[in-house]
């Protein structure tokens, strides 16, 4: 059986004192004989496991204990120089802070977490000279400044050297905490080191009256996500963009796309993708991130392909498509899409999987960043540490019904997240939130929702349960995909290749699904 090395850059050189990570894992494709068949059922898709990549035993890496003496590392100690108190001489680079709760995961504290952050970089001395220096600095910038020294610091990664890989972190708390070998390895501790030596230089300047610091903030920002020259995105940017993004943590996301798309050259099945695509997608989405706070989600809709992607929609229906909706269930579950900005999409599928990321085939997250007809449910529990639990690609295809094409919404199966033990997992309450959230989009554009055979009977229990006069049936259809503004389109649904270069449009194979029709649609269905 052939295989594909899944990093495509050398393994990273770890110190003797950080934990080994596994070596890494090898494509593999899935038959009915292989340890794929003791996939839940949940994950297969048509019997057989999804096209994608062997994942390896979940990691859970631990940080070491500190004893009551021991103060736990803070970011602005990085130095080759001082090793750290009690630890071996040859662990040369400092680890960041242990985890603990997140700020991220208090609600209230994210502004005060990033002011400690920078405080921990500068000093408290130099903290109180930049307050009082002769350019006003507001709270929105001090935010941002301790937004990023924490992404780039705390939580950075060095994909200019690692690409991209499946051992990378596979949960967003595994980013947050800083403890992956992904983090700690001695190439991101010596990126980390560079990025707190040159923010502080910026912030120097600050204080000194050369810059501002919202403009320190832009010109960081851009330099740590390895935009730095690139005038197109320069000349964008603005200050609420890049605050926007660094509240949504989306430094080591853009980081990655720009600095590792030679890691994005193929898809599964070794299809080439075209690298000059690749490049100029990237850029067009960097560009819409930084410059304003909702350019990102604008240029997704509005673009000549996201335009196309959704032509045939009515205006109140292509309005009601793009509007983030919500949905309250028992208790205090709730089911979501991303908020206006979209900006969580660069998050989503670092939730649950086996999966495509930001960090591990990367060409396959380019679709659901770019493409109109592409969105996620997320579902949300505060009585979980990991919020969102769960994830679920959410579409808007148009199906070939004789000599016209009709809209579907097209639900996919749910993920959940890999830092969830099974008992904590409700999959029968969760499916159903998600398939009422689904519902209720379909009712409200009057487009039909069309999901997989497997559901059918999670899907006629929570019909039942409505008021609203519909019709539930199989049916066998066909799909027409316009073209992807991604370069690629990823789904383990549509077809068998998991992800595909898609810059043509074409007809989907034909898909058996259930298909729930609003009362009020008036379109012709066949049904199987």
């Amino acid at each position: 059986m052939p295989v594909r090395q899944v990093s495509c850059l050398p393994q990273r050189s770890v110190s003797p004192c950080l934990p080994q990570r596994p070596a890494s894992p090898h494509y593999e494709k899935s038959s009915p004989s292989s340890e794929w068949r003791n996939w839940p059922a949940q994950l297969l898709v048509d019997g057989r496991a999804p096209a994608r990549p062997k994942a390896p035993n979940r990691i859970r890496v631990q940080p070491p204990a500190h004893s009551p003496q021991q103060q736990p590392y803070l970011p602005q100690r990085i130095s080759v120089q001082s090793p750290r108190p009690g630890r071996p001489h040859a662990q040369q680079f400092p680890q960041p802070q242990s985890p603990g709760p997140s700020p991220r995961q208090a609600p209230g504290s994210r502004p005060e977490a990033h002011m400690a952050q920078l405080v921990h970089l500068l000093g408290r001395p130099f903290f109180a000279e930049l307050l009082a220096g002769p350019n006003q600095v507001c709270h929105a910038a001090l935010a941002a400044a301790g937004a990023l020294v924490e992404q780039a610091v705390h939580m950075g990664i060095d994909y200019r050297r690692l690409g991209q890989g499946w051992d990378h972190p596979v949960s967003r708390s595994q980013y947050r905490n800083g403890w992956h070998p992904s983090t700690t390895c001695v190439e991101s501790r010596r990126r980390a080191q560079e990025s707190q030596q040159h923010l502080c230089l910026a912030f120097k300047q600050v204080v000194q009256g050369r810059q501002n610091l919202k403009a320190a903030v832009v010109n960081a920002f851009l330099r740590e996500i390895g935009a730095e020259g690139n005038e197109a995105v320069g000349r964008s940017a603005s200050f609420a963009g890049v605050a926007a993004a660094l509240e949504a943590e989306l430094l080591l996301p853009l980081r990655c796309l720009n600095e590792a798309q030679s890691c994005m050259g193929h898809t599964f099945s070794g299809e080439p993708v075209p690298a000059d695509k690749v490049q100029e997608t990237v850029q067009a989405i960097t560009k819409a991130v930084v410059s304003e706070p909702g350019g990102f989600a604008e240029w997704r809709y509005t673009c000549a392909v996201g335009r196309k992607q959704l032509e045939g929609l009515t205006a109140e229906q292509a309005k009601t498509w793009r509007e983030p909706s919500s949905l309250a269930h028992a208790g205090a579950l709730r089911t979501h899409e991303c908020e206006k900005t979209e900006l969580s999409l660069f998050w989503s599928t670092k939730i649950g999987g086996p999966s495509h990321g930001f960090d591990f085939e990367g060409q396959c997250l380019l679709p659901l960043l770019s493409n109109a007809r592409n969105k996620v449910i997320l579902l949300s529990d505060p009585a979980l540490l990991s919020s969102p639990a769960a994830r679920v690609h959410f579409r808007l295809l148009w199906a070939r019904q004789a000599s016209k094409l009709e809209p579907r919404l097209w639900l996919e199966r749910l993920n959940y997240d890999h830092d969830l033990s099974e008992q904590e997992i409700q999959h029968e309450v969760w499916i159903a939130a998600v398939l009422s959230h689904a519902l209720q989009k379909a009712d409200a554009m009057q487009v039909p929702l069309s999901v997989d055979l497997a559901l059918e009977e999670q899907l006629q229990a929570v019909v039942s349960a409505r008021s609203q006069e519909c019709r539930v049936l199989q049916v066998s259809e066909t799909f027409v995909l316009r073209p992807s503004n991604g370069v690629c389109e990823a789904s383990d649904y549509l077809n068998s290749r998991h992800d595909w270069v898609q810059l043509s449009e074409e007809d989907t194979p034909v898909r058996h699904r259930v298909l729930y029709m609003p009362g009020n649609f008036s379109g012709g269905v066949v049904q199987s």
